[in-house]
């Protein structure tokens, strides 16, 4: 059998090389299981922290947590769509807006995770002193 007419895997090119700066396309539940796995993970510290809260603080001055913070982890979750096909500015941005929301966590983490399967330590070391440094501004919130 030549070799020209073994089965090949849906994204991987025809002359044995592959583009190293796209990603092939994920399946409709490859996708849905990661982004499900993120927005789950956040979840529990999303809780924690309204836990944390003073009691009556959520309908008095505490309603970002109610309504803002689960709209920017929906920001992020939706970003996280395209993180495949540009993986640094998704993974910059995600890093970025994670900060302002706690239910994000999970979305800031799978993105992390997927810019560390590049094996670009520039790109780790600038996405993970950006993540830190988001982190410490919600800290002075």
């Amino acid at each position: 059998m030549s070799p020209g007419l073994l089965h090949r895997p849906r994204g991987f090119a025809t002359n044995d090389r592959m583009n190293a700066d796209v990603a092939p396309r994920l399946g409709g539940w490859q996708q849905t299981w990661r982004l499900v796995a993120a927005a789950a993970l956040g979840i529990p510290f999303w809780l924690s922290t309204g836990v944390a809260l003073p009691r009556g603080c959520a309908t008095d001055t505490c309603s970002w947590l109610v309504t803002g913070d689960p709209l920017v982890a929906l920001g992020c979750l939706t970003a996280l769509l395209w993180r495949r096909r540009f993986p640094l500015a998704v993974t910059m941005a995600v890093a970025t807006t994670s900060g302002a929301s706690v239910l994000a966590i999970g979305a800031a983490l799978l993105a992390l995770c997927a810019i560390s399967t590049r094996r670009r330590p520039v790109e780790i070391g600038v996405v993970a002193l950006v993540y830190v440094t988001a982190s410490q501004f919600t800290l002075a919130l």
